[in-house]
């Protein structure tokens, strides 16, 4: 088995939590890694850490001048660009089994990539899938000031990266259940549940008050899941998301359907934190990332915790052993 780790921004945290990961891996493990990025970022990163990566387990695909922390804009965007690229192009080539990604700046890769939105929708339009979707999964672990250990969580995204305003206008029957289809998927193939139970939630507050405070749940989310249901998922809603949230440590559902980026993302790292993954679901191949973004703030100030990297690492093993999460056997 062969994973790929793509160094993300080298202005954030990716470098700093890739080498810090590599520091607590075992050699087996380390022998099942290679490191896609830029060779000063990499050994700066390194030497942060205290460790010593493994050049064989490199693929160069840029060397910057240091000091790295004051390389410019447009440069940070170029050895971003390359190092993802490189490794997106091993993945379709089949010289890799599935690909963790560092976090990147969306607003500066764009000065590289125009239209770049995300990585989820990178991979989605790369590789001409029309359908993937946004999971984020904890295995529960014990969180300070809840009841421990809280339930293994799975959220997935019917929307991911859209302005508020345009979330309403993007839902429609067919998206809702094929991020249901998803979801149910993975529960049963990756995480082998029998039989998911699977939550799903409502757009608008009260779940809509039946239509006085909006239409979505009527017309478009419980339609959708009547006919997942038909299908033979065991799903329920629309749900009111605080009411759901509120019973973080007694839910009766295996996962979770959100409409919108932050309506499933907020209780997720309020109640898993830095165990959380992110999982791009529907794509011909795996792929994984911490669930946080580039950290500038504490970048290459020796402050970013590996966690969420390691548990994305372990979820990529684990998913590339189970071939029934990929696209192909969902169609």
């Amino acid at each position: 088995m062969k994973i790929g780790i793509t160094m993300g921004d080298p202005k954030g945290v990716g470098p700093e939590i890739i080498a810090k990961a590599w520091k607590e891996l075992d050699a087996e493990k380390r022998q099942q890694l290679c490191i896609y990025g830029d060779r000063a970022t990499l050994e700066a990163a390194a030497e942060m850490a205290g460790v010593q990566l493994d050049h064989r387990q490199m693929i160069i695909t840029s060397s910057i001048t240091p000091p790295v922390g004051n390389i410019s804009d447009p440069e940070a965007a170029r050895v971003t660009a390359a190092a993802l690229g490189a490794a997106f192009e091993d993945v379709k080539a089949g010289n890799l089994d599935g690909l963790v990604t560092a976090p990147v700046n969306k607003f500066r890769l764009q000065s590289e990539q125009p239209k770049f939105m995300g990585h989820t929708e990178y991979f989605a339009n790369g590789t001409d899938t029309k359908d993937v979707t946004m999971m984020f999964a904890s295995d529960a672990p014990c969180i300070a000031g809840f009841s421990c250990p809280l339930q293994p969580m799975r959220v997935a995204l019917v929307t991911t990266h859209l302005p508020i305003k345009e979330v309403s206008k993007t839902l429609s029957i067919e998206r809702v259940k094929t991020t249901i289809k998803h979801l149910h998927c993975a529960l049963s193939h990756l995480f082998g549940l029998e039989v998911p139970r699977i939550g799903v939630l409502a757009l608008n507050p009260h779940a809509g008050e039946e239509g006085a405070l909006g239409s979505e749940e009527q017309t478009i989310i419980a339609p959708a899941i009547e006919e997942m249901r038909k299908e033979g998922c065991t799903a329920l809603g629309p749900l009111v998301p605080d009411r759901v949230f509120s019973k973080i440590n007694q839910l009766d559902f295996d996962g979770i359907v959100a409409m919108y980026h932050d309506q499933g993302l907020i209780p997720m790292k309020l109640f898993y934190g830095m165990n959380t993954v992110n999982i791009t679901l529907g794509l011909p191949f795996v792929r994984t990332s911490p669930a946080h973004g580039t950290g500038e703030d504490i970048a290459w100030r020796d402050m970013a915790s590996p966690e969420s990297m390691l548990a994305a690492i372990e979820m990529a093993e684990k998913m590339a052993n189970t071939t029934k999460c990929l696209k192909k056997d969902w169609d």
